[in-house]
């Protein structure tokens, strides 16, 4: 699979997806590694191996301490990458267990008891900014507390974007982070 990766998953292949193609699949990258990998790198915050139901579990990785996180991926055409709103709805489908207020914009929004904290890392949207600007250097990430996106007509659930005053807030990430696992 190592070699499969190498020979065709290049710069050439990544730069060449539509923005739609490329966030799918950096989604899952970021995920399941890019974020980990900075997390061990600018905390000291420890991430645990957990066996459990992506599709039930509103939350991607769990720390020692018990800290929840969701991680999301987002490509941004705003003047900075912190100064535009992002969407924040999950890709459920709409059914019986999330009738009403979890889906009263037509989406189906995050309970806030779901997770603690959500790490969103932000890339430059290639249509705006050129293909290059996709290369993880001009990435950044913001740590987001969910006491922050309650959603106060509704407030079993979180409000379904981000607003970009709260990304901007979170640019401190890792201090935010390990500050919230502490507390935990």
């Amino acid at each position: 699979m190592k070699e499969f990766i190498n020979r065709y998953l290049t710069e050439d292949i990544l730069y060449s997806l539509e923005p739609k193609d490329f966030g799918k699949l950096m989604g899952i990258l970021v995920e399941n590694g890019y974020i980990q990998d900075m997390i061990n790198e600018f905390t000291d915050v420890e991430i645990i191996d957990e066996e459990r139901d992506g599709n039930k579990s509103g939350y991607d990785l769990k720390t020692k301490n018990g800290l929840r996180l969701q991680v999301k991926f987002r490509q941004v055409d705003g003047k900075t990458l912190f100064s535009r709103q992002s969407h924040f709805e999950n890709t459920r489908r709409k059914s019986e267990l999330n009738m009403g207020d979890a889906s009263t914009t037509g989406h189906v929004a995050y309970g806030v008891n779901e997770f603690d904290a959500v790490l969103v890392v932000l890339c430059p949207h290639s249509g705006k900014y050129g293909k290059e600007s996709r290369h993880p250097d001009n990435w950044r990430i913001s740590c987001v507390c969910v006491k922050d996106l309650v959603n106060k007509e509704h407030p079993m659930f979180c409000e379904t974007k981000i607003k970009s005053k709260l990304l901007e807030n979170g640019k401190e990430w890792d201090k935010i982070l390990m500050e919230l696992d502490k507390g935990v």
